[in-house]
């Protein structure tokens, strides 16, 4: 083989190793992006149904203690037109955080594949009876409404603790040296011949 068709061998083998390295970089770059950007999608997914339980546990309090104090109040007193419109605001609040509260968790569902735990949430009549009951059963409804608030609290931060864990970045990582490594292995092999 002649000097020049060696020089233009090799020149063709860097080329095509430069251009393949490219490719995988660019590759490997855009794959980055995207699973950075789901991973942003499922956090902020995390967070929307967070604050949609608290907003929507505010909410029901809010609604039971409205209505209570209407109940309390008589149709031909002074405050009963505004005690009514804050019973009207209160209820809109709630009708607003169920609605919110459903669409954080549809897109928990279809951001999150691993997505498994239901929570149940005080539906109406849970809430009516609260506002027809003794104090004592308000108690109870608000302990209930903190101990969900809780419980989802843990649920979400025991969710980020494995899902985002500094490990799973790692095997990223690891897995992105291989393929590199994989690619310098081809390119030595092709240099050598």
């Amino acid at each position: 083989m002649s000097t020049g068709e060696l020089v233009g061998l090799l020149s063709t083998a860097l080329l095509a190793g430069l251009l393949i390295g490219a490719g995988a970089v660019r590759s490997s770059a855009a794959r980055r992006a995207r699973i950075e950007q789901s991973r942003r999608d499922r956090l902020d997914a995390y967070a929307g149904w967070l604050a949609a339980r608290r907003s929507l546990s505010r909410a029901s309090i809010s609604l039971v203690a409205a209505f209570r104090a209407l109940a309390a109040e008589r149709p031909d007193a002074p405050l009963f037109s505004l005690r009514t419109a804050e019973a009207q605001r209160c209820r809109a609040a709630w009708c607003n955080g169920v609605r919110d509260l459903d669409l954080a968790e549809a897109a928990l569902l279809v951001r999150c594949r691993t997505w498994r735990v239901t929570l149940d949430r005080a539906g109406a009549d849970v809430l009516q009876a609260a506002i027809d009951g003794s104090d004592a059963e308000v108690r109870a409804l608000v302990a209930s409404l903190q101990a969900a608030d809780r419980q989802v609290e843990e649920t979400v931060r025991g969710v980020l603790e494995v899902e985002f864990a500094p490990a799973h970045r790692h095997a990223v990582l690891a897995r992105l040296a291989q393929l590199s490594a994989g690619i310098k292995n081809v390119t030595d092999r092709w240099v050598r011949r």
